[in-house]
């Protein structure tokens, strides 16, 4: 009766290490610089089935309601970040491109996220359509590429860098 016991408790116990090894990396808590690059990959996934402006549209609106409940309170705007940002589950582990110390602003308000963030998510407020500017091959925004910028001003110009370098392709691909 005590070897059939003992023999149970092997099992379980080995059962148990099989089960469970490897597993400490996907139950730790993610960092909110893997939550935003779970955001890109999502992002670049939309863009390249043309869905890249419904998916800010969403993002816009959720982290708006996010953003709403803490105020003017910076850690609970960040927190509340990535809260928001870890709904997202990763489609590829390609982000199509980091931007480090910028601000985001969504509906008036304000969040400083000390971490990266993405191109994408002010296009929406100038009504450019950002499936171009992710899918298409364009020189200047190249896969993990690193903008230093500081406000969405820059993120505009470049946008309309990207809007121009493609009209100019297509002008002379029609001549």
């Amino acid at each position: 009766m005590k070897r059939i016991i003992l023999c149970l408790a092997c099992i379980l116990i080995c059962s148990a290490g099989f089960l469970f090894a490897g597993k400490p990396n996907r139950l730790r808590k993610l960092t909110e610089q893997e939550k935003i690059q779970m955001v890109l990959a999502n992002l670049r996934q939309a863009a390249q089935h043309g869905e890249a402006n419904e998916f800010i549209n969403n993002f816009s609106k959720d982290y708006k309601d996010a953003d709403s409940k803490s105020g003017n309170d910076h850690a609970k705007m960040k927190q509340n970040a990535a809260d928001f940002f870890s709904q997202y589950k990763p489609i590829d582990d390609k982000p199509m491109l980091y931007i480090y110390d910028t601000k985001i602003s969504i509906g008036g308000n304000i969040a400083t996220v000390d971490c990266k963030m993405m191109l994408m998510a002010r296009s929406i407020e100038s009504g450019g359509n950002v499936n171009e500017l992710f899918a298409d091959q364009i020189d200047f925004v190249k896969e993990g590429e690193v903008w230093k910028i500081g406000n969405f001003t820059k993120v505009g110009k470049i946008m309309n860098k990207a809007n121009n370098m493609r009209k100019s392709k297509k002008e002379q691909e029609a001549k």
